[in-house]
């Protein structure tokens, strides 16, 4: 069966300022250790709407990371990208992307509440939202490019995302909460609770999902 998989790999590029970040919960018997927080947003996402989306991670110094391996993998398929991998991110770290699909930007989003869409959807609302986790636990082979046992995903299942603070193309900060399940049947891996103040990150201008 195939994984529902709604995180692009652009998604997965991303880097950050400093940010607070706080994470509650268990996803399968293991609390997540994000140390930083990044967003960004695309106006035209959705033709002339757009999304924003944060992203978490387990690496303090993700901005430099997330960087300098695109730097490294312009070109090569799927050798090239596992190799640059490998060169880049430790073998085991974690991974949080939340997308919400927010309509046409004209303004802050200070106070809105974005409800979350069941594991095997995809946000075709605007007002909708999804979580992601990966829990990054090897590194990927060059030689096996069908082999996904370097990593593990979980989708979230509903949920809700409370945006307290917006300063558009600065600052976001606020609460996503949702069950995690596994991507493939959909059955229980946890919940979680993510509290964050995120910053933009200045080198994602570009990127598609």
């Amino acid at each position: 069966m195939m994984v529902v998989n709604k995180v692009s790999a652009a998604l997965l590029l991303l880097g950050a300022g400093c940010t607070t970040v706080k994470v509650k919960g268990e996803i399968d018997g293991e609390t997540p250790p994000i140390e930083v927080s990044m967003f960004l947003e695309d106006s035209d996402a959705f033709g002339e709407e757009g999304l924003v989306a944060v992203v978490l991670s387990s690496e303090p110094n993700a901005c430099r990371l997330y960087e300098y391996f695109l730097d490294q993998t312009d070109a090569g398929g799927w050798r090239g990208y596992s190799i640059g991998w490998q060169k880049t991110f430790p073998d085991n770290f974690w991974q949080i992307s939340l997308v919400l699909r927010t309509g046409a930007f004209d303004g802050t989003l200070d106070g809105q509440t974005f409800t979350g869409i069941p594991w095997d959807a995809v946000p075709e609302q605007n007002g909708q939202a999804y979580g992601h986790v990966v829990h990054y636990v090897q590194h990927p082979r060059p030689d096996s490019p069908d082999n996904g046992d370097w990593r593990v995903d979980y989708n979230s299942n509903g949920g809700s995302f409370e945006i307290d603070k917006h300063e558009p193309g600065e600052r976001l900060t606020g609460t996503f909460s949702a069950p995690f399940v596994d991507p493939v049947d959909g059955s229980a891996r946890g919940e979680l609770e993510m509290k964050f103040d995120a910053r933009v990150c200045p080198n994602i201008a570009g990127f598609g999902f």
